[in-house]
């Protein structure tokens, strides 16, 4: 069974066998293979060098004998007859030359010698703007053209041009040309004592293969890309060899002589190491895994005996106890301390469903207890509400009779008559203004809107436009920062701070225009708990007494009396139930005389719960 504690001992004991050994195995194989991939590009190197050496030393020969004929013998010099015939000889003497060729100061030719065809007067041609001609009369050096194959028979060509020189005044008197047949190159190639696997070759400036041990190679014109470094590539035939290569020059031209062996047979000796390295750990891990099997056994039957008895108490079989060995060992005390705990656990468990029951009971019962409050709370939300809205009706008639009194009979009153009418004018509009903010207080929870994503820099700059009148009258000043976007009633959040900046703008100090900041701040953001902000709003008034911070929240709370500053103390009551709604907290700093900081902290977004409980309050 895969992850028991059984197979993890037996692969343990395998482990601790097979691991030191492949450690080995593996170092001796890595270093072997090392060393023969450093020895295996060396002995390429030095076979390309080896080739590069005699290759040099035939074309070397060659341009020796070339200059000797048109230098050492003063070819210019000599008869048409006497040219013809040590052209001959120099043919019949050198089997690398299939065609030799005298051309005169303008380029025709003077005599042209061909090992395979014979060559009449008509035959002869003006190379006057060939190469072979105008490179030699120009720097008096050898030519070499690039290499061509012969249209009939495949092989590859080079032709050489070598300047005549007057020794007495320098002047060019004409160009001996040369066709080289390269077909002796493949001779040199095939005398070097090769290793198996192993493959020398010469590639010329296009990348064709102009010489190699098997003909055929060069016959079917195989090319092959030299790679600029030494090193591990794909070979000329496709398979991984050890590769190297050396520049080989035929004057101006640039060959490149390239030596590769098969990897599988450079490395044999590493192969080797690999195998023997792999049966030795094959053997080791059977003999590992017999032991382990007998070993870990013996050591696990226990265990996997407490591990069904732990199975069966964890399905409800309390009652389940493991036979305890006969040798005090670990198992042994495990086996009792099982036992033990089981039979406490059996005890406890008894315990533990009289108490679940009783839970259940008092769950029971504060559930019937929270259904009882919530149910209270709505009727006292549609009290309140259905009261301050009922006591509109009467109250707006004792301000209608009083209206008509004042109007048409206060002339018929005395003095003090007029002044009770006044008085309880006065009264009516103070209690028309408590019941308004009553009702408002009330709305806020029974006619609560859906949660939207609302921007609280719209919200502020729609208060501002509203108390524009009440600003300028004091000359205040606000300043408002940066404000996020938030999940919230839109009418709600526009009268929580249509709340705070109005109370800013009252509380102010006589003979001082108000000031008033709006800023907020990211006050979580850790990645787990919920976005939240806190928004400030600070002034500059009269302040208050830090200990009625609290007091100050609570419905119908007054700091100072109505004639000093008016207003029925209901306003901060709706902004703490305002933010209570939204998931937030309100608070209040202030000292007497130096302003007031309220700090709201409101959640950026609300979750799904929590929107659709307020669209529940607020049906």
């Amino acid at each position: 069974m895969r992850g028991t504690i059984h197979t993890r001992l037996t692969v343990a004991f395998i482990g601790l066998a097979v691991i030191p050994l492949l450690l080995v195995g593996s170092g001796l194989a890595w270093q072997t293979l090392q060393v023969q991939r450093a020895q295996a590009v060396r002995r390429e190197q030095q076979v390309t060098q080896r080739v590069a050496v005699e290759v040099n030393a035939f074309v070397d020969g060659l341009e020796r004998e070339l200059y000797e004929l048109a230098l050492v013998h003063d070819l210019t010099k000599h008869s048409h007859d006497e040219q013809e015939l040590m052209l001959a000889q120099m043919l019949a003497f050198e089997p690398a030359l299939t065609e030799l060729i005298l051309l005169d100061a303008q380029g025709r030719e003077k005599i042209r010698m061909a090992r395979l065809e014979v060559v009449t007067a008509a035959d002869l041609a003006d190379r006057a703007q060939k190469m072979e001609f105008v490179a030699p009369m120009v720097t008096r050096t050898i030519y070499y053209s690039p290499i061509r194959f012969d249209a009939n028979t495949g092989e590859p060509l080079i032709t050489a041009g070598v300047p005549l020189e007057n020794l007495r005044t320098g002047e060019a008197e004409g160009v001996l040309v040369a066709v080289i047949a390269l077909k002796s190159v493949w001779d040199l190639i095939a005398a070097i004592d090769l290793q198996e696997g192993e493959s020398v070759y010469i590639v010329n400036e296009v990348g064709s293969v102009i010489a190699h041990r098997n003909p055929s190679v060069v016959l079917r014109n195989v090319g092959f890309d030299v790679p600029e470094t030494d090193g591990v590539y794909r070979g000329l035939t496709g398979t991984a060899v050890f590769l190297a290569s050396s520049d080989l020059h035929f004057g101006e031209r640039r060959l490149s002589v390239v030596s590769e062996r098969a990897v599988a047979s450079a490395l044999a000796l590493s192969l080797d190491t690999i195998k023997v390295t792999l049966v030795m750990l094959a053997t080791t891990f059977l003999i590992a895994l017999i032991v382990g099997v007998l070993v870990v056994r013996r050591i696990v039957q226990p265990i996997q005996q407490l591990a069904v008895a732990v199975h069966e108490i964890r399905v409800g079989n309390l009652a389940t106890r493991v036979p305890v060995p006969a040798r005090a060992d670990e198992i042994h005390e495990l086996a009792q301390a099982f036992n033990s705990m089981a039979s406490q656990l059996e005890v406890t468990m008894a315990g533990l469903e009289q108490n679940i029951q009783k839970l259940q009971e008092a769950e029971k019962t504060l559930a019937a207890y929270a259904a009882e409050l919530e149910r209270t709370n709505s009727e006292l939300q549609s009290f309140a509400y259905v009261a301050s809205h009922d006591l509109q009706e009467p109250l707006r008639k004792i301000r209608t009779f009083g209206d008509r009194l004042q109007v048409h009979y206060a002339a018929a009153l005395d003095g003090r008559g007029v002044d009770y009418l006044q008085r309880m004018q006065n009264a009516a509009e103070r209690m028309q203004v408590l019941i308004h903010d009553l009702l408002l207080f009330s709305r806020v929870t029974t006619q609560a809107q859906p949660l939207q994503t609302v921007s609280l820099q719209n919200v502020i700059v729609g208060v501002l436009s509203d108390l524009e009148v009440h600003i300028e009258e004091v000359q205040a000043q606000v300043q408002v920062g940066a404000l996020p976007t938030i999940d919230a009633d839109p009418t709600q959040i526009r009268q929580l701070f249509q709340n705070l900046l109005s109370n800013a703008l009252k509380f102010h100090k006589p003979d001082q225009p108000p000031v008033i900041l709006v800023y907020s701040e990211k006050v979580v953001d850790n990645g787990r708990d919920p976005i939240h902000w806190q928004i400030t709003v600070a002034d500059n008034g009269i302040g208050f007494e830090e200990k009625y911070a609290d007091r100050i929240f609570t419905i119908f709370q007054r700091l100072h009396g109505r004639h000093d500053y008016e207003g029925t103390g209901v306003g901060l009551a709706i902004c703490r139930k305002i933010v209570e709604r939204h998931q937030g907290h309100i608070t209040a700093h202030s000292q007497p005389g130096e302003g007031a900081t309220f700090i709201i902290i409101l959640p950026e977004r609300q979750n799904s719960q929590t929107s659709q409980e307020i669209e529940r309050l607020g049906d």
